[in-house]
């Protein structure tokens, strides 16, 4: 039925997706699926572990094993993707995803290693993103990214919408295990879609990763490696500094309430932000956006009640859809630039957004040896606002500038 509804929606307005179109279809109702499924628990795992009693640097060094984890199954995700194709790499991710879940429902009874729940968790981030970069990357037309970009952004930000105000009422009035069940289900559900067309490029393919020019694209790493840093702040430390200080009581209901504004701040940027990027001015959009998500990270210390949270919250994602759709589709077009060497250089891509990733989360937990945990956290978003300004060195060429 989802599918259905997303095909006469998008037919009669890109009518240039006459080929491959299913593809595309199935690609967005699988993601908001998984994106559903996914923000019922996502934001939610750190608080959890802190509720039953994990300590804050315990809780930040599970967050950089994580990304230790992901980094280092990239290559060899990249290789399934090769081998097996993209769609058959997320449905191992989903698999893979639901058994850390697993781990995590049965964490308070069995009181498994944290280490046993980041190597999941690390991995499912590896194996789907690398396969869903090839995927979307293989499919989406250059002519229309941006609209296509925007479309993706809906779809996958309307199941983040929805997640973490259902999860948060199920955890608060229900319990959180029953959150992390309810996200199994979805996720079983998202691989369905992808299946009902072939795979969208060649399988049984080998990789060379010695191929792609690293030096040539060395801004495209630098740009990606800062990437990675302010994800970790938007998307795991700050949900965990804000149920530690703000939302004591209610957490999960707050938390939930607070993203979801935030979630539909970007969809309602996202089909805007998809014509401007097709219309040439995506350089400029993303430079604009990253300048204000700095600014947006410097004023995150300074938040200390509800009505703030709700505020960073909703500038963040919306400011947040500004540069990454620009910036998703110059990568997708790079990739294009590279012949033969799409997924080598998708796995170079990712490598460099965990590099920052696990830089980060590793400096939030060094610091707490030298101050407090709570100002640990702090910390990282006065360096991730400093930093956050060089993801504009990425160069681009889909990229375009308005003026010469």
């Amino acid at each position: 039925m989802i599918k259905s509804i997303l095909h006469r929606l998008l037919y009669a307005r890109h009518p240039w997706r006459l080929i491959g179109f299913s593809e595309l279809s199935e690609l967005y109702t699988s993601t908001m699926l998984r994106s559903m499924g996914l923000s019922l628990i996502g934001v939610f795992v750190p608080i959890y572990l802190y509720k039953i009693g994990y300590d804050l640097p315990t809780i930040l060094l599970f967050i950089a094993g994580q990304f230790v984890a992901r980094l280092i199954f990239d290559v060899a995700s990249g290789y399934l993707v090769a081998r097996f194709g993209p769609k058959h790499t997320i449905l191992l991710s989903n698999v893979v995803l639901i058994m850390a879940l697993g781990v995590l429902l049965t964490l308070p009874s069995f009181g498994w290693p944290l280490w046993l729940l980041a190597i999941p968790f690390g991995a499912t981030q590896s194996l789907f993103f690398i396969a869903y970069h090839v995927d979307f990357s293989k499919i989406i037309h250059q002519d229309h990214g941006g609209k296509e970009l925007g479309f993706m952004t809906i779809v996958e930000r309307l199941g983040a919408a929805l997640g973490p105000v259902i999860g948060g009422l199920i955890a608060t009035f229900i319990g959180a295990e029953y959150t992390f069940a309810f996200a199994m289900l979805l996720l079983v559900g998202a691989v369905i879609p992808l299946f009902l067309s072939a795979e969208p490029v060649r399988s049984h393919q080998r990789i060379h990763l010695r191929g792609v020019p690293y030096r040539k694209l060395w801004r495209d790493w630098l740009s990606r490696f800062v990437n990675g840093m302010d994800n970790v702040v938007s998307l795991a430390l700050w949900p965990l500094y804000v149920g530690v200080i703000i939302f004591t009581a209610n957490t999960y209901a707050g938390i939930g309430f607070v993203t979801s504004l935030g979630v539909v701040a970007a969809i309602l940027a996202a089909r805007f932000i998809g014509q401007v990027v097709d219309k040439n001015r995506g350089r400029m959009l993303l430079n604009w956006s990253v300048a204000a998500n700095s600014v947006v990270h410097a004023t995150r210390p300074f938040v200390g009640s509800i009505g703030g949270v709700a505020l960073v919250n909703t500038s963040n994602d919306a400011i947040a859809t500004g540069y990454m759709m620009p910036y998703a589709k110059g990568m997708y077009a790079r990739a294009d630039e590279l012949p033969g060497l799409r997924i080598a250089y998708i796995v170079a891509a990712e490598i460099a957004i965990d590099l920052g990733k696990v830089m980060i989360a590793l400096i939030a937990w060094l610091l707490c040896f030298v101050i407090d945990p709570v100002h640990a956290i702090v910390a990282t978003f006065i360096i991730v606002a400093c930093t956050t300004p060089l993801m504009t060195v990425q160069n681009f060429p889909a990229l375009k500038r308005l003026w010469p």
